[in-house]
């Protein structure tokens, strides 16, 4: 049995990712896990790390605008405005879910 929060496979050895069991706010054990895999994952690894956590100053990244939908707007064009906003998001990969999906669920209901 794999221990508390790991992922269900491993790749090379180690977790593909961690679940966040805990919910919010996220526990400090869970902020490790996170800079632990990205120090062990990101090309620069700990050094990156150690830069961010020890800024201290972090500039704000930019948040894309929310498109503006209209009542009156086809689908095509409601359509191409959410396919351009979701053009505009970065992956932002953190190697944990916050939040547990169970593959026995449905997806809704």
């Amino acid at each position: 049995a794999e221990g508390e929060g790991e992922g269900e496979e491993k790749k090379d050895g180690g977790v593909l990712f961690y679940v966040n069991r805990s919910g919010f706010p996220i526990e400090s054990l869970t902020w490790e896990r996170m800079w632990t895999h990205v120090a062990t994952a990101h090309p620069e690894g700990q050094e990156m790390v150690d830069r961010i956590r020890n800024a201290a100053y972090l500039p704000k990244h930019s948040v894309p605008s929310l498109p503006n939908f209209r009542p009156s707007m086809s689908v095509p064009d409601w359509l191409l405005a959410v396919q351009n906003y979701m053009k505009t998001l970065q992956y932002n990969h953190t190697g944990t879910q916050f939040f547990e999906v169970k593959k026995s669920r449905p997806l809704c209901g």
